[in-house]
């Protein structure tokens, strides 16, 4: 579905180019319709990212959509800037707070009830692990964040958290969309 969608949402834009070109005539448009993307993936996550509940926080959003990049180049996913969102927000508010290393895994990556298993030497490298997990273990098969939302499972059949996960996700997915729909700066 994400990949369905953004391939539908650059055909889009591949079009409007090319019709912008045809009524022009032979100008050519230097925008890349996948920088575009990444473009406003930056602007959205900024934009959330800009409350000041999250001062502090060592999430960015030219962070964020150098890994999106990144990880749609090696594996052909993109994972949604509001679901990026809303795992970090619940699993460390924005790498500002939960265990010790919070600020270097922002997902909680390797973290189990009692013990750390993996930790990372920055920020760009917890965030980069998480975009790769999603992509190699829950985007696979055609699953989609609607998937994840009712059992938040890799395609080992292992959860993220746990079977309540899912739904908290989604709440939280939902309040971010809206909130940044409500107060970007459409530039």
């Amino acid at each position: 579905m994400i990949f369905v969608c953004s391939t539908m949402f650059l055909s889009a834009i591949g079009s409007n180019l090319n019709e912008r070109h045809e009524a022009n005539g032979p100008q050519t448009v230097a925008t890349d319709p996948i920088d575009t993307l990444f473009t406003q993936y930056r602007l959205r996550a900024t934009t959330y990212l800009s409350r000041p509940l999250f001062k502090g926080t060592p999430l960015t959003g030219e962070m964020l959509a150098e890994c999106a990049k990144l990880t749609w180049q090696k594996w052909g996913v993109i994972i949604p800037v509001e679901l990026a969102l809303a795992q970090a927000q619940l699993e460390t508010r924005l790498g500002t707070g939960g265990r010790l290393g919070h600020r270097t895994n922002p997902y909680n990556i390797g973290e189990w009830e009692n013990e750390t298993r993996i930790t990372f030497k920055t920020t760009e490298l917890g965030v980069m692990a998480y975009y790769e997990l999603m992509a190699s273990r829950y985007f696979t098969g055609g699953k989609t964040e609607e998937d994840l939302f009712i059992q938040f499972m890799d395609k080992d059949g292992y959860y993220y958290a746990t079977k309540e996960y899912g739904p908290a996700v989604k709440q939280s997915y939902v309040f971010i969309k809206h909130w940044i729909d409500s107060n970007i700066e459409i530039k």
